[in-house]
Parts: structure tokens; sequence; C-alpha cells
């Protein structure tokens, strides 16, 4: 099945939110023109086979292990820990590959009881964050840094902030340059508010706090975020703005304005230093998955047949769109869109654990064995 293109329809787009940083420079500038594509359905994506992947390696799963992540070699990111479920223990981060695992070597005590539920990496950092929350209403967080040799506190919510309600699409860290970014919310009663919180990865300086933002994304050299009207704490209604920060100096530039309907919200974003790529979920069930060239604007679209949740799965490389749907109801199909040739593959189907992972041209998914165990099937998309 071929996802079409669609050219840019030239229009005149006007920013309505704004970037609180710590910088007074923040600026924004005019959006590129960009139109909203046909939505194109996806029921009959077929499986990706041996032309599209070659198969790096199958990861069998294992009790106490938690797969976070893939690397471009092909090994996960794991974190290993003895609890489970709601008996949780104390984990150590780390990877898995065809030699087996390895976790990174720092002191884990004193520590109270967490589990590590996101990290990302760049060449040098892990970032990861580890919550004592089992809950889907409270989350507790500590962001650590790692550059392999011991690990840097970050930030703590119980110093941080005073919530522990969930950030829209959870807290998940991104890197952008030398700084590590996260979700989170602020506030108390019916003030709490979405704000994403940066500092730099070696654990140097202060804090960075910018407020009534969500969403946030690395293209690698920029932080991205989505200021929308959920995110200002308004009830509805007016389109979302993506917006660039530049990590060096706090100043944010507007990249695109996504046009809303009534009910619609943007419940992921993802980036890259050539796309970006967002869901649109409206109140109805219905959503759908947009990739943005930035050089061009045009835009490809894919229906999507599961609700969009803040918390599916989106990854975003140079060559590929990959999705899953969590442990969300509706179509538990684990997705890749080429943006090359705009055809959908679909790589595999784990109801309450349809999640992809991608890094440059490797995407890892999850499976079920013979057994019923879950493996994780490790390739490199070709195309």
């Amino acid at each position: 099945m071929t996802v079409r293109v669609v050219g840019v329809v030239v229009a005149t787009l006007v920013a309505t939110a704004t970037l609180t940083s710590c910088s007074p420079q923040a600026s924004s500038k005019n959006a590129a023109p960009s139109a909203r594509p046909t939505l194109t359905a996806l029921p009959d994506a077929q499986p990706a086979g041996a032309d599209e992947l070659r198969v790096l390696g199958t990861r069998p799963g294992r009790l106490g292990v938690t797969v976070l992540g893939t690397q471009a070699s092909g090994d996960l990111d794991i974190a290993t820990s003895h609890g489970s479920g709601t008996d949780l223990g104390t984990p150590r981060v780390g990877t898995l590959g065809d030699a087996g695992g390895r976790t990174l070597s720092y002191d884990t005590a004193p520590s109270r009881a967490t589990q590590v539920t996101a990290l990302s990496h760049n060449g040098r950092h892990r970032v990861w964050v580890e919550t004592s929350s089992t809950t889907m209403d409270a989350f507790d967080w500590r962001v650590w840094s790692s550059d392999g040799s011991g690990r840097t506190l970050l930030g703590d919510s119980r110093r941080l902030t005073d919530s522990v309600a969930r950030a829209v699409g959870e807290t998940r860290p991104v890197i952008a340059g030398s700084t590590a970014y996260w979700a989170a919310t602020d506030g108390r009663g019916s003030d709490v508010r979405q704000v994403v919180l940066g500092r730099d990865l070696d654990g140097r300086g202060e804090v960075r706090r910018l407020k009534d933002v969500e969403l946030p994304a690395s293209d690698g050299a920029h932080l991205l975020v989505l200021s929308s009207p959920r995110s200002q704490g308004r009830a509805g209604g007016g389109p979302a703005h993506v917006l660039s920060v530049d990590p060096e100096t706090g100043s944010s530039d507007r990249v695109l304005t996504i046009p809303l309907d009534d009910g619609e919200q943007v419940n992921a974003l993802a980036a890259t230093s050539t796309h970006l790529s967002w869901v649109v979920a409206g109140d109805d069930g219905r959503s759908s998955l947009v990739v943005h060239d930035r050089a061009t604007g045009d835009e490809q679209a894919v229906e999507l047949h599961q609700p969009g949740l803040p918390t599916m799965s989106l990854q975003l490389t140079d060559t590929f769109a990959a999705w899953g749907n969590g442990s969300a109801p509706g179509d538990a199909g684990q997705y890749l869109l080429d943006l090359d040739d705009h055809d959908v593959w679909r790589l595999g189907d784990l109801p309450g654990f349809s999640v992809v992972h991608a890094s440059d041209d490797t995407v890892a998914w999850a499976v079920e064995d013979e057994r019923g165990d879950i493996e994780y099937r490790v390739a490199r998309w070709v195309g």
C-alpha cells in the first residue's frame, strides 16, 4: 500500500502561542506553509520481508529485564532489576547483545526501590528515568545521566516540582546538544501545568524550566517542543505550534503550525534534522500520524486504527517512521513507514505490548515466541 505525498498549499499561519524559557531572547518566525493531506487507511499493510529487512538477530526476553530502546549496532538498551510488577527493586541500565548483557558501573546505594521507564542515548551519554510509581495517575521521577562510568543525578521531582501528575506523553528524556530534557508537570490543585525541564548532561549549572510546553523531542542539535491549547491551560480550540529551542541560548523559533479540529490533540512528537512527525488524536477515538519534510514542507499521513494515546510509541529516523500502540486498545500492529517510497509495512502484532524501537537504520520490536514468551527481533531497514 502506498501513502500519497501531498504538495503544500500556500497559506499564511500566524503563531499565537509563545515559549517561556530562561532566556529573555525567545522569538518566533513564520511557519512554512503546510496542508493536512488526505489520510490513508492501513488494514492491508503487508509484512516486511527479506527485501526490506536485514535481520541482525533475535534477543530473548529475560525475567527482570526491561527493553528501553535499540542502538544502531543492534544491541538493545535495557534495565535489569530483580523486582517486577508492584514489587520494585534496584535497577541498573546496560545493553543486551549477541554476547549477552552488560550493565553500567555505578553505585546504586542508597536508593529507594524503583523501575526504569525510559532511556535515551547519544554517542557518549545515556540518560534515563527512574520512578517508584506503579500507577497511571501519579509519577514521581529521578533523571540520571552516565558517560559509562558512574552516574549523575540531573533532577528529582521531589525537589523540582510540586506535582507528580503524569506529563503528556510520559516523562521520557531526550538529548539536544549537551543538554538532557524531559517532560514533567508542576503546580498544585487545579493549576497543574505542563513543563519541560533541562540540564547539562554532566549535571553542571541550574535546571532550565520551559513553561507551558509539552512533548519534548530532539533533532540532535535543537530541542523541539509543542505549544498547544492544552499546554497553555486552555480548555480547547485553536492550533498547536512546534517550537525549536537552542540549548545554548534558550531562544526559540516557531517551526510550523499544526491545525487542529475541535476535539483533537497532538499526543506524540518526534524529530530528526530532516523530518518531523506527530500524532493527532480526536475525542472520537480516531487518530492519524503525519510526517513533515522540513526542507520542502511536503507531508504524508497515515490513518491509525487505534486511539493515538500519549502512551503510544513513535520513533523517527531520516529514512522511516515507526510506531506501535503500546498497551492501549485498538490495532496492536507494529508499523514502519518508509519515507522514500511511502509504503507502510507491518512488522508484527503483539496486543498489550505493541512497541517499536529505532536508531539510525536499525529497528527492533517485540514478538511472542512459540512458548508464549516475549522476544525481540532486531533488523536493519534496507528498504
